[in-house]
């Protein structure tokens, strides 16, 4: 876990975040095979790669193992940006407490700028044109969420080659292309938010649990985009969530 670094180099759980605090290295950083540019373990405010975003979990609850959010609850806000960013990949571990409403996991998504990983009867993805109108990812069609159990999504959003996926555990691989209207630089141009979408709406917002997260530069291959899978569930492992 992340935390509090005491002096065996070992980490204790908090269940609030009002306390100093230093970064340690994450599993979610050292075994990506891309640079990463942000490891939000979700156990302390702090981004663990050392590049200095945070986190402020909001409608978000304190859990020792991450961030509980009832219905309804206002989205997690973080300050990362990283302009004119390129091919991005992600990671996220969470489970949904229900399937029968859209239904934010993670999102820096406003028009030409960003993109959101989402549940609406299924795993999707989506950006927003410069001209107001939506794009989905959604090639693989209806991947659908077991109510209760933890996944692992790891996914690239890539404008620059115009192809996006994300691998959701053992649920499926939703995939497909971005329009070539879509910018190809500026996939963090805006914040991130988790759990719910840079307007803070909570009629969309997350409704489960979230565990960690992390955004790395560059396009994992396929290969390590799942491979990457198991580093969540190792995760997910250690904290005695699954």
């Amino acid at each position: 876990m992340a935390g509090v670094r005491i002096l065996c180099n070992q980490v204790i759980p908090v269940t609030d975040w009002n306390h100093d605090y230093v970064t340690i290295k994450s599993k979610l950083e050292s075994k990506s095979p891309l640079p990463t540019i942000a490891s939000f373990d979700l156990l302390n405010p702090l981004d663990n790669s050392g590049h200095g975003y945070t986190v402020k979990p909001n409608g978000g609850q304190i859990r020792d193992w991450g961030l509980h959010y009832p219905n309804g609850a206002k989205p997690s806000v973080t300050d990362l940006v990283k302009t004119g960013q390129g091919a991005v990949s992600f990671i996220v571990a969470f489970k949904l407490d229900a399937a029968d409403r859209y239904i934010n996991i993670l999102s820096n998504r406003v028009n030409s700028a960003g993109f959101n990983v989402y549940y609406s009867g299924g795993f999707y993805m989506s950006y927003i044109y410069p001209s107001g109108t939506t794009g989905t990812i959604a090639s693989a069609g209806v991947i659908s969420a077991e109510v209760g159990k933890w996944y692992v999504a790891v996914g690239v959003f890539d404008p620059v080659t115009k192809t996006a996926s994300v691998r959701i555990s053992d649920a499926g691989l939703q995939y497909g292309p971005i329009g070539t209207g879509f910018p190809e630089n500026t996939s963090l141009d805006t914040a991130v938010s988790i759990g719910g979408d840079p307007n803070g709406l909570t009629t969309s917002s997350m409704y489960g649990d979230i565990a960690c997260v992390a955004y790395y530069d560059g396009a994992f291959t396929a290969d390590q985009r799942d491979a990457m899978v198991s580093v969540g569930m190792d995760i997910l492992h250690e904290r005695g969530l699954v």
